[in-house]
């Protein structure tokens, strides 16, 4: 041994994949005893092996390394371990998964049958972009078992807060499988909630795919080829944690509300010490008059605090903590505040799990036999409701249609549907119909902005949409949860596509809720400002402000040239004067289309320009789908920004559909139509596909 000579850490003994070299140091005059200083290096294995190289650490991956027979074992419990990094330019299938491979420092995957050394339970991290996603493995599941699968709700539960951070309290979610058995990792569709399609992928089984799956940021489409990091640790099998779930800080007179506690161990199941785990758990109410309480019990594991219906008048405000005796690992007491607030109009009240026991069905008989011509694409797929706005978009009120456009074509009435036992959807086999899809929604109140979960729990698919978002895909007899996703204050929309299969009789389908405070009715409430119409689904707009006398004046000009009217900022009102013209009422010609706004043919050489404007009030937060017809060049700016743009000139008239996604409140839509040949004239239709719109 000599000086200028180094240490390698390798992957192997064979040397290879060399992860760390280190100069030796304190040589002796024999050169036999020499010592050296060790720093882990970035990508920890669970084995390292000990070569020594006839060149410096900075030289050392440019000679040959020889192994000394010495092995370094490494046993962190709770360090990171980076089991799998992409760039996204290398595939990863499960045999790299499981037995390792390396194709440069950015992209490499540490064999996953090499960690035994784990211990107590292990978490593991899966980041693409700005997306982690956190696992908890199952009981008797290993690493492997989860790197080299899509099943994900076999092996893994899933939570979006980090296991090791004091905010988690033991909470995770089974994930909904990928359809695709080939992809590793990822979910069913719609199930993160988070501004993305799936859970994060990190490989398949297909080696033409290279990185993993699907998406960076929000609003970006899913694809392959994304980077990723696999990180995996261990976390104490006896921590335990104090879960309070969905604390009532909305209350209602009368009505009684109920605190849930519970100590759960690190797989989320009710903790027992083994000993009858006798724990003290507090309840302690401050109000502001002379409501306030403290509850103590002694009680195994769990308990729920059931309160009877509040005396206290509308606006009372408690102060209240939830503690244990037991050492918890994370925050403990558990604060919060508790408001007595008044009931909405018509509204019941939804416990946490207690089911929905009225919904709007479609039909009286809802069952459609699906045009399975097509046999990549599974019914639950396949929108039936398309043709009447899509399935998502719905916002049904009772006695309001829609048609289908499956092999039966037919039209069906929303109608209001009461079931006592919280079960929808059950009825006698049809051996004629071998697919079914039946259709329910019906209207979430939240008092105040906060998380929710939704579960669903059909004998066959269903799928829940919440304010046009996908947001669950239940399968295959499983009570299926949402993780926690964001609402905000006011109304919302659930729409429940279910799905069964074969001539036995529909299973039904059971919807309960978990949050704060919700309330829930059949429709969402039309809550109209003073002075707005409802606009019935598919009517056109019978009435637009037009800029000029009557209904049939037009600039004469270029479409380009003409611009009386400042579309970013304009808001019209009657009597308003931009340029020389002034803007007046036009009610649309009665046609067969429906009403149709009209303007003349023109005499000039250049064409003309008409602008219509309308208001419209949006119930809540949502994807509206619009139906224009025009003939001429076309534009619509909707608060100021352009959303369509039509600009060849259209002879005969188009049509065209068009999502636009409304936040809750007043729009500004302004239409530019023009006329662009002597001789050519323009006309306008608008409609909506989706309900809540004035």
């Amino acid at each position: 041994l000599r000086r200028g000579q180094s240490l390698v850490l390798a992957q192997d003994d064979q040397c290879n994949a060399p992860v760390l070299g280190t100069d030796l140091q304190s040589v002796n005059s024999d050169g036999t005893v020499a010592g050296f200083f060790l720093a882990l290096p970035e990508r920890i294995v669970p084995t390292m092996y000990v070569c020594w190289a006839p060149a410096t650490a900075f030289d050392f991956d440019l000679v040959t390394s020889y192994y000394t027979g010495l092995r370094i074992n490494v046993q962190y419990a709770n360090e990171l371990v980076v089991m799998a990094k992409s760039n996204g330019a290398f595939s990863f299938t499960p045999q790299l998964m499981r037995d390792g491979v390396t194709y440069d420092t950015y992209n490499f995957a540490k064999p996953c049958q090499s960690t035994e050394w784990f211990q107590n339970a292990t978490a593991v991290q899966v980041v693409v972009g700005l997306f982690a996603d956190y696992y908890i493995l199952r009981k008797g599941r290993t690493l492997c078992d989860f790197l080299t699968t899509s099943a994900m709700n076999s092996t893994a539960t899933y939570t979006r807060v980090p296991p090791q951070s004091n905010l988690w309290d033991g909470t995770s979610y089974t994930v909904p499988p990928n359809a695709d058995a080939s992809i590793l990792g990822g979910s069913a569709p719609g199930f993160p909630i988070d501004d993305r399609l799936f859970l994060n992928s990190w490989g398949s089984r297909n080696p033409d795919l290279l990185g993993g799956c699907c998406q960076e940021r929000p609003g970006q489409m899913a694809s392959w080829g994304r980077g990723f990091t696999v990180t995996a640790y261990s976390i104490r099998a006896s921590n335990v944690y104090l879960q309070v779930r969905y604390p009532p800080k909305v209350i209602y007179p009368g009505k009684s509300y109920s605190v849930g506690v519970k100590l759960v161990d690190v797989y989320g199941s009710k903790f027992d010490d083994g000993n009858g785990g006798l724990q003290h758990f507090t309840l302690s109410c401050n109000g502001n008059g002379d409501n306030g309480f403290t509850t103590t019990v002694h009680v195994a594991g769990s308990y729920d605090f059931q309160r009877s219906g509040t005396s206290a008048a509308v606006d009372t405000v408690f102060a209240c903590n939830v503690t244990t005796d037991y050492p918890v690992v994370n925050d403990n007491p558990v604060s919060f505040t508790v408001r007595v607030e008044a009931l909405q109009p018509n509204a019941m009240v939804l416990d946490s799990g207690v089911s929905v026991k009225t919904m709007l069905k479609l039909g009286t008989v809802t069952q459609f036999q699906t045009p399975l011509n097509d046999s990549t694409v599974g019914p639950i797929d396949q929108d039936l409701l398309a043709a009447s706005g899509g399935e998502a978009n719905q916002r049904p009120r009772a006695g309001t249609a829609a048609v289908t456009n499956d092999a039966k074509g037919q039209t069906y009435l929303w109608v209001a549907d009461h079931e006592s036992s919280g079960m929808f959807g059950a009825g006698a086999a049809d051996t004629g119909v071998p697919t079914r899809v039946q259709y329910f929604a019906f209207a979430l109140y939240a008092p105040i902005d906060q998380r929710i979960e939704l579960l669903a729990a059909p004998i066959s698919v269903a799928r829940v949409y919440v304010d046009g978002a996908l947001m669950l895909t239940a399968v295959e007899a499983v009570s299926t949860v949402t993780p926690d996703f964001p609402v905000t204050q006011g109304w919302h929309q659930v729409v429940i596509k279910l799905v069964t299969f074969g001539s036995t009789p529909p299973p039904g389908l059971v919807v309960q809720a978990f949050g704060i405070g919700l309330q829930y009715y059949f429709e969402l409430p039309a809550q109209l400002p003073e002075g707005a119409t409802l606009l019935a689904v598919n009517d056109n707009l019978p009435t637009l402000l037009h800029l000029g006398e009557g209904s049939n004046a037009g600039i004469d000009g270029t479409f380009a040239s003409v611009g009386v009217v400042d579309t970013s900022t304009a808001q019209p009102k009657l009597g308003d004067v931009a340029g020389p013209l002034t803007w007046g009422t036009s009610n649309g010609a009665v046609s067969a289309n429906g009403r149709a706004f009209l303007w003349p043919q023109t005499s000039s050489a250049l064409g003309a320009v008409a602008f219509y404007a309308v208001a419209i009030y949006s119930t809540a937060q949502s994807a509206y789908t619009f139906t224009f017809g025009f003939a001429g060049a076309f534009e619509v700016y909707m608060d100021g920004f352009k959303v369509v743009a039509e600009a060849a000139n259209t002879n005969p008239a188009a049509s065209l559909t068009q999502d636009l996604y409304l936040g809750a409140g007043w729009h500004q839509l302004i239409f530019k139509l023009g006329a662009t040949a002597v001789g050519s004239s323009g006309a306008l239709t608008v409609s909506c596909a989706t309900a809540g719109l004035g």
